[in-house]
């Protein structure tokens, strides 16, 4: 049996840079979520999922199913901000290190920027939103992460089918994962073609053994899951147009893929999905893009004077390919389904320049080159990610203040209303409260129109999503301790007993009929 200094010994034997990144990843998500981890901030799906890990086997999911029934069975799957939340930047600091072994990074401070800004990005900050599942969700980063160190680093051919089942079990917890694998395959790929040291056949076939990993993972996926719905006797729901992932015609291909140079874009422009909200931000990405662009083109340069003329193309068809792969959940999905949290590939546009400004720094001084340019580039790079860093926490934080003030003005909201219907004359507990229509109370006061106009995360609502979209009968039990009967279904009533009713909050907008209280927000 093995005593506790063995333990230690095994702990230390660590390569320094996994325990930097680890330690460094794991305590600034800590900090820059302590927020929500220290406070119960709901989203809709939260009012659904107390105790339940969400959507599963109808969404594609057949693996957080597995896990999720696995640890209910065992100890539940409650809501719990802070157990689950520590438990998902965990996962993620263990994440951080499987990117750095993968892009081969020796560097520690690159090292830690990568970490840091895996677990700020504003992804987290809506993983951390769905706190029933987000947990799950930074589980499938490290099936992701494995398999693509497994991939990429695998000589063998069970390397690379073992590789392609773990993005297999990745994609079978959360499918808008995938384009931050096959971006971090690029990534690999370009760093391994500026080089320049290798025969472009041998880059030709580390592309391919790429591709075929990346595409194992999806063939073992799709009859998986089918396997899984018949288990579980349901069918794929249409949930995002989840049901429609693998069905995009060849017609359709070209104007999805366009879709991914225009979201590349749109990035640089205005607000996309709560990424680039904030002009700084924006200048901070063009600044990163700008610097790593000047280095690739200097070292294709320098690859054409080496007269390596096709390791230059495969370059450029590679860089090429970039943004479609980070952006390629526009091939999965329609656009019209996106959120924050599917595009989390959108991270390695912080990361990218990182990784390139230190390898070419490491190749040129190999090279007997003077590296003054270089460090120079590497160090504009590594201050526009600190600075984005401290940006996305205090953006992640904004969401989360928003998300309080939503939480508290939902809470007033309600427990007025279920004031106004224990006021009700003839009212008795025992009768059944029926709501009618979809709130378009005018007075409610939309925080997001103070001072949070940039902070659009997904799954952190606004005040009046929050209190008109949410889920109202489970909100008035679980925030409001209103355990009346709630329905919404108006089957029992004629017409002519409510169509006649002004909306809520007007006088006369709650009555009771018969042994039932009406309450009506609209006729819709």
């Amino acid at each position: 049996m093995k005593e506790p200094i063995d333990i230690v010994r095994k702990y230390n034997s660590i390569p320094k840079i996994y325990r930097f990144t680890f330690w460094c990843t794991f305590l600034a998500g800590m900090l820059a979520h302590f927020y929500i981890l220290t406070n119960k901030l709901p989203t809709f799906d939260d009012m659904l999922c107390l105790n339940s890990f969400g959507g599963s086997f109808t969404l594609g999911r057949w693996f957080l199913g597995v896990l999720g029934l696995v640890k209910y069975k065992l100890l539940g799957n409650y809501s719990m901000p802070m157990l689950n939340g520590t438990l998902a930047i965990f996962f993620i600091a263990i994440f951080a290190c499987l990117v750095n072994a993968a892009l081969k990074n020796n560097n520690i401070l690159i090292a830690v920027l990568t970490g840091v800004m895996l677990v700020v990005f504003p992804t987290i900050a809506g993983n951390l939103s769905f706190m029933f599942t987000g947990y799950y969700y930074s589980i499938a980063m490290v099936l992701l992460g494995a398999g693509v160190l497994l991939i990429s680093q695998g000589k063998k051919v069970w390397m690379l089918i073992s590789g392609g089942f773990l993005l297999t079990l990745s994609l079978a917890i959360y499918q808008a994962y995938y384009p931050l694998g096959i971006g971090l395959f690029l990534i690999v790929l370009i760093v391994d073609t500026l080089k320049g040291e290798d025969k472009y056949s041998e880059l030709f076939k580390r592309a391919l053994w790429y591709l075929a990993g990346l595409l194992l993972g999806l063939l073992f996926y799709f009859p998986l899951n089918q396997f899984w719905l018949r288990i579980m006797h349901t069918e794929m729901g249409t949930h995002k147009g989840l049901d429609h992932m693998s069905q995009i015609s060849l017609r359709e291909l070209p104007k999805r893929i366009i879709l991914t140079y225009k979201a590349f874009l749109k990035m640089l422009s205005q607000n996309y999905y709560g990424i680039t909200g904030n002009m700084w931000i924006r200048v901070a990405i063009i600044l990163l893009l700008a610097g790593a662009l000047f280095l690739l083109i200097r070292r294709s340069i320098w690859l054409i004077t080496k007269k390596k003329y096709l390791i230059c193309v495969l370059l450029w068809v590679i860089l090429l390919l970039f943004p479609v792969g980070i952006h390629s959940i526009y091939l999965m999905v329609e656009e019209q389904y996106l959120y924050t949290l599917m595009i989390y590939a959108d991270v390695l546009l912080f990361i990218f320049p990182l990784i390139l400004g230190e390898k070419l720094l490491v190749y040129e001084k190999a090279e007997g080159k003077s590296t003054m340019t270089t460090c120079i580039i590497n160090w504009l790079f590594a201050l526009m990610v600190l600075f984005s860093v401290v940006f996305y926490i205090y953006q992640d934080n904004a969401a989360y203040l928003e998300a309080e003030l939503s939480l508290s003005s939902a809470k007033s909201y309600y427990t007025t209303l279920i004031t106004q219907i224990k006021s009700l004359e003839g009212y008795s507990e025992e009768m059944e409260v029926v709501l009618i229509g979809e709130n378009q109370d005018s007075t409610i006061y939309e925080i997001r129109k103070e001072f949070f106009q940039d902070v659009e995360i997904g799954g952190i609502y606004e005040t009046d999503r929050v209190v008109k979209g949410i889920d109202r009968m489970r909100f008035m039990k679980y925030y409001c301790g209103y355990d009346q009967k709630v329905t919404e279904d108006i089957t029992d009533f004629k017409a002519d007993d409510w169509q006649n009713m002004p909306n809520y909050p007007e006088d006369g907008s709650l009555k009771i009929v018969g042994d039932k209280i009406i309450v009506k927000f609209s006729d819709e």
